[in-house]
């Protein structure tokens, strides 16, 4: 499997990388674990992720949790490979942020997160994008970027996990957690087009009422809120990577019914018109930070 490494931010308190996987290979490759514990954010692209814990699958706005030593397996179910970005914070700054949000952290340093991943709200997704257009503008702003990477990250610090009560729950929801990655492969795959519910269903093989029912109550949202959320992702990356986008391009390009959709919706998610990206200033940015 193809990739590389691009060092993007490092201090005394936290390293920050660039990585990018070609995803050549649909199967999972062979077993590997990381050499310290790490807070991975998608920027894009989706990859399936198998550990001791289950299987997770990672899309544009998950986050997930590796701990140190700790072995998994990576798959590419879609074509496009991922783009990612590391986060690796000194020990003692880790163990420091997650005891608020998990008092049993100390008890388990080589398993510290309380869970395997966690889903980015829109605010902290626009967030994410300021982070890395101030760790390229501003590179040598330590300060700036220290306390702005570790307030953000803060939040992404997934909570204490609720014990199980039996065996035959754990099995119903290992049963639904399968099915809901299901749905959202299907949705990855097609969610630049327009689709359908029953095509949707179709694809999963249940009705229109139980994919509903189960997704929601799974997720938290229904199945255009998702749609939703990853074509609006797509357009943050898009607008990072080039701030001079035609925005009636990329609205077609991502599936909205018409341009004039795309800047109402955007606005209405996270704040601020699609516009207000494509500024150059630093100090612009700042104030997105600080809204």
């Amino acid at each position: 499997m193809h990739h590389h490494t691009t060092s993007l931010f490092e201090s005394g308190l936290l390293r920050v990388e660039a990585f990018h996987c070609a995803g050549q290979h649909s199967g999972f490759a062979r077993e590997e674990c990381t050499s310290a514990h790490e807070i991975v954010v998608v920027r894009r692209g989706t990859f399936v992720k198998r550990d001791a814990s289950g299987t997770q699958i990672a899309d544009a706005g998950s986050a997930l949790f590796f701990a140190q030593n700790q072995p998994y397996q990576i798959s590419h179910p879609l074509a496009g490979g991922d783009s990612c970005v590391i986060f690796t914070l000194r020990p003692a700054l880790l163990f420091d942020m997650l005891r608020p949000h998990n008092p049993g952290a100390d008890a388990r340093p080589e398993q510290p997160f309380a869970a395997s991943h966690a889903f980015l709200s829109a605010p902290l997704r626009l967030r994410q994008v300021v982070l890395l257009a101030l760790l390229e503008r501003e590179p040598d702003n330590t300060l700036l970027l220290e306390e702005t990477a570790i307030s953000w990250l803060r939040h992404l610090l997934p909570p204490r996990a609720t014990r199980q009560r039996s065996t035959a729950r754990a099995l119903t929801r290992s049963a639904r957690a399968d099915f809901v990655q299901q749905v959202r492969l299907a949705l990855l795959a097609n969610f630049r087009r327009k689709v359908s519910l029953s095509e949707l269903a179709a694809a999963v093989h249940v009705s229109p009422f139980f994919l509903c029912r189960v997704f929601k109550e799974s997720t938290g949202l229904t199945l255009h809120q998702y749609m939703l959320r990853l074509r609006l992702f797509a357009a943050l990356e898009a607008l990072l990577q080039n701030p001079r986008s035609d925005l009636t391009e990329l609205a077609l390009s991502l599936g909205f019914a018409s341009h004039s959709h795309f800047p109402g919706t955007f606005t209405r998610v996270f704040g601020l018109p699609p516009s207000r990206l494509r500024q150059d200033s630093g100090g612009d940015l700042r104030k997105i930070l600080e809204a």
